[in-house]
């Protein structure tokens, strides 16, 4: 039996304890993400689709939203001055702004590309496009900046962080948003994930930059850990290291366990691949985010039994993915009776229920 080839060599940094791709992509990375990142970008209202915690679906804006608003009602302050750093299409930008009209809002991306959208929600000389080294000569000092799900795409988050910390005015609070890798295991296959972070590692990363860890909030959406910062003193090079030596251990151990799913998962595949040639029927596949995303990216043969993608996101359906039609359960072809769950593993219990309804066989990794 062949399994798909999910082999990952990664590095541990030496600094902070977290996980590195060992792959260098420093002459790709910045080129990649001004040429061809294009993240939904077909409407300004397009937005990736997440599971919260009790299994409802939300926005990708809502669920990192939502503890951000709370967070700055909480405060209590005057209206101050807000960055968001990788701002994107400026959603978190615009939803801001809507909320707290008052305060003076910045917005930073690296990519040009999404220029048209952030022109509608930012004073142009609020908005910074371009090369990180940009933040590194600006002069503005701000009451709360936010990172949503940015670090986890640089090579090196010790100096973006460090940046940001910068920026902060005395006091000032850094909002942070990673994905988390004991939950994560989509993070692994993302290629343009340079960075992977357990909460250890996120607050060893805040400490060598001068952020104190003033809470934690890991309860709104899965997958994802949202972090609440202050500008404080850095950690001590001794404090550092004792902490460092049960990262190494407990990341060592994160890693074998994904691995050994995705090999599972590779599998899955091919047995149901051998059955549809043998019985010569299609199957769907349930999702079109990473995980559904690596049957057709490892085997490219499975395109000839793929009949569709199943999406709950209402800007996926009616388009394409992998040139197959993206479709809802109720909207699924005659001839298919299989469907393949290619999503994250923790997110199936939500799933399998809906699945009932359509009397399919359903197939998935243990």
């Amino acid at each position: 039996m062949r399994a798909i080839d999910v082999s990952i060599e990664v590095l541990i940094c030496k600094e902070c304890g977290h996980i590195m791709n060992s792959q260098h992509y420093d002459d790709e990375i910045d080129a990649f993400y001004e040429n061809d990142y294009d993240l939904l970008m077909d409407s300004e209202d397009s937005q990736e689709l997440f599971l919260d915690r009790t299994g409802h679906p939300v926005t990708k804006l809502e669920r990192l939203f939502q503890p951000f608003k709370q967070f700055i009602e909480n405060l209590g302050l005057d209206p101050g001055t807000y960055l968001d750093i990788g701002c994107g299409k400026g959603l978190a930008l615009q939803a801001f702004k809507k909320i707290f009209p008052k305060w003076d809002i910045w917005g930073y991306e690296v990519s040009n590309r999404y220029k048209p959208f952030l022109e509608k929600h930012i004073d142009q000389d609020r908005l910074i496009l371009g090369s990180p080294h940009l933040l590194e000569r600006l002069a503005q000092k701000f009451d709360v900046i936010s990172l949503f799900d940015v670090l986890e795409h640089v090579k090196d988050p010790v100096s973006v962080l460090r940046s940001a910390a910068r920026l902060l005015k005395v006091g000032g609070y850094l909002y942070l948003q990673v994905p988390e890798i004991y939950e994560g295991y989509m993070d692994w296959l993302i290629a343009d994930h340079l960075s992977h972070f357990t909460l250890d590692t996120v607050q060893l990363l805040a400490a060598l930059c001068g952020l104190k860890v003033r809470s934690v909030v890991d309860h709104y959406s899965v997958g994802g850990l949202q972090m609440i910062c202050q500008k404080s003193e850095r950690i001590s090079e001794e404090i550092l290291r004792k902490r460092l030596g049960n990262v190494y251990e407990i990341n060592k151990t994160i890693m074998n366990a994904h691995l050994r799913y995705w090999i599972r998962y590779g599998s899955r595949v091919y047995d149901l691949l051998e059955e549809a040639v043998e019985m010569k029927k299609p199957f769907a596949v349930f999702g079109t985010g990473t995980a559904a995303s690596v049957i057709p990216v490892y085997v490219e043969e499975s395109l000839n039994w793929i009949a569709c993608f199943i999406d709950e996101n209402p800007y996926r359906i009616g388009k394409k993915h992998f040139e197959k039609p993206v479709v809802t359960l109720y909207r699924i072809p005659k001839e298919v009776d299989t469907i393949f769950l290619g999503i994250a593993p923790q997110n199936i219990k939500y799933i399998l229920p809906k699945l009932k309804a359509s009397k399919m066989r359903t197939v998935w990794v243990i």
